[in-house]
């Protein structure tokens, strides 16, 4: 047997701290982001992302887009 992982698919405003990345998801919970850096023409949008959950408050950046 063996486990395989499954992207998360969210929603949210991707917003630019001085800290680093951080997902404001539609549902209210707020998410750092690792691996956004190549997507920071994306900030302060609506956008789509898949990643992978690390934590319970941390994503590993797979893909993100626009929100349409």
């Amino acid at each position: 047997m063996s486990a395989t992982r499954v992207p998360a698919r969210l929603h949210g405003t991707l917003r630019v701290t001085g800290r680093g990345y951080r997902l404001h998801a539609d549902d209210g919970q707020v998410w750092r982001v690792e691996g956004a850096e190549p997507f920071a023409a994306l900030a302060e949008q609506t956008i789509v992302v898949e990643a992978y959950r690390r934590a319970p408050n941390l994503l590993e950046l797979l893909w993100a887009g626009p929100a349409i």
